[in-house]
């Protein structure tokens, strides 16, 4: 099995993948009140919700399909935050900001991912770093999510039209 963080994936352009190349991985960031979504893994510690894009697919893509498999969540993708290194030389991540819905303080969704995992939701606060219950790359992610929240600022500019994944605008247009 491989290292947490650590599979398959490389960028052609934003969002597409081929290999060999870095290691890829998208990040959906669900934020409320101050605080990131995060979640409890029983054999890795506490993480953000990621995963590694399927070939060809975006990053927005990425994200919504790794939130709904992660945590059960179904939210719209609002913006792509940036693309930034995350914890070893060769591993890059993309954020994508996601709005919508309304999420408990804490609750636990079965992840079919690694033969099945319950994994438990909270709230953890933006700029509070990540202790020693933390996995290494996450503690990375999490600084790096608030440096991209400083920089661009998302939360004060709420009048973005969502974005959708070429695969969801595809099936909702009649003429696709």
């Amino acid at each position: 099995m491989p290292a947490p963080g650590a599979t398959h994936g490389a960028g052609i352009e934003p969002g597409l993948t081929r290999l060999p190349g870095p290691v890829r991985k998208v990040c959906p960031v669900v934020l409320r009140d101050g605080a990131i979504l995060a979640f409890r893994h029983p054999r890795a510690g506490c993480q953000l919700v990621k995963g590694t894009p399927e070939l060809g697919e975006t990053a927005v893509c990425t994200a919504s399909r790794e939130l709904r498999e992660e945590s059960g969540l179904t939210l719209t993708p609002l913006r792509h935050l940036g693309r930034l290194p995350v914890a070893v030389p060769g591993m890059v991540w993309d954020f994508v900001l996601m709005q919508g819905g309304i999420i408990p303080d804490r609750f636990a969704h079965h992840c079919d991912d690694d033969g099945g995992h319950l994994f438990r939701f909270f709230w953890h606060p933006l700029g509070a770093g990540g202790g020693r219950e933390w996995h290494l790359a996450h503690v990375h992610a999490l600084r790096q999510v608030n440096r991209l929240l400083v920089r661009k600022h998302p939360a004060q500019d709420t009048r973005r039209s969502p974005m959708r994944c070429a695969r969801h605008a595809r099936q909702a247009s009649p003429n696709a």
